[in-house]
């Protein structure tokens, strides 16, 4: 039978069978595995090296990527307080705001939280910095969040005040005549803040804060 396949030709000059595939594809992927080692090695030195916080990293809900400790507290101590926190009731839609110094706290409660959280990064393990910066920038770890004990006098106020502001008493319909014109006005229920549910819900304020 005449031998037609490139082995059996080169058998037939007397020459070394051809073998496919090898050593070639192993190397290849050797070599692209220790590129992404290096890289990744790479990536952990310089986030380990950096004097500031990682992109996107977050202490309470505030950004303070790319800021040094002493940027990164004056921006908490500025910003922190101010943050909003919007109340909604379920059952109507009715929404209040307020702000987390409402809540009672004042700027000395988050003193040194900037340098608490830098040290916290720094304690990492090597290999462990590289993988929280891609974590940070990318957003799918957004930080860590310390919320102190508050001020719960201020906090009763606020509730209090808010209590004001979101109950109401129940309102007949009625037709008046006013101005030689005739008004109805329309009837509403009533509604009654439970403030003791809110200030205890209120309270736990890691329940429903930004902690990343």
């Amino acid at each position: 039978m005449e031998q037609t396949t490139t082995e059996a030709i080169v058998e037939s000059k007397g020459g070394k069978r051809l073998k496919s595939g090898g050593k070639a594809p192993l190397i290849i992927v050797g070599a692209v595995l220790a590129v992404l080692l290096a890289a990744y090695i790479g990536l952990c030195a310089y986030a380990a090296g950096r004097d500031t916080f990682q992109p996107n990293r977050r202490i309470n809900g505030i950004d303070v990527g790319g800021l040094t400790v002493d940027q990164a507290q004056e921006t908490l101590e500025t910003s922190l307080l101010s943050q909003e926190i919007t109340l909604t009731d379920p059952d109507t839609g009715t929404q209040a705001v307020i702000t987390v110094a409402d809540l009672g706290y004042t700027a000395d409660e988050f003193a040194g939280d900037a340098r608490f959280w830098m040290d916290t990064d720094r304690q990492m393990g090597f290999f462990r910095k590289g993988w929280a910066y891609i974590a940070y920038a990318t957003g799918r770890w957004s930080g860590g969040a310390n919320w102190p004990d508050m001020d719960r006098a201020a906090l009763r106020e606020t509730v209090s005040r808010l209590s004001d502001e979101l109950s109401r008493e129940p309102l007949d319909g009625a037709w008046e005549l006013a101005d030689d014109a005739l008004v109805f006005t329309k009837a509403r229920d009533g509604r009654t803040l439970n403030a003791d549910a809110l200030e205890a819900a209120l309270a736990d304020v890691g329940t429903y804060s930004e902690a990343g």
